[in-house]
């Protein structure tokens, strides 16, 4: 995971990117709480992923804008989407 995002941060400040939007649903809302309650995490972890956040410098190149445009979605209702539209 921190790979991937650090691939996303590099990414985004050689293009001069202002935001990164990623493909995170509302499955991946529900494990992450899951995984966050089993780890024993306090409330803060109940919390979920964010919708929107901005990532500063301190762990990004660049200050960028996180989207998490489809959470609200299903992986089924994305995949049925795509389906529906040869994606």
């Amino acid at each position: 995971r921190y790979a991937r995002y650090e691939f996303l941060y590099r990414t985004a400040a050689e293009h001069r990117a202002w935001g990164i939007a990623t493909g995170h649903t509302l499955d991946d809302q529900a494990e992450t709480v899951l995984l966050r309650v089993i780890s024993g995490t306090g409330l803060s972890g109940l919390s979920g992923i964010a919708p929107e956040r901005m990532v500063e410098p301190s762990e990004s190149p660049v200050s960028v804008r996180l989207f998490r445009p489809i959470l609200r979605a299903s992986r089924a209702e994305t995949g049925r989407f795509c389906s529906e539209r040869g994606l």
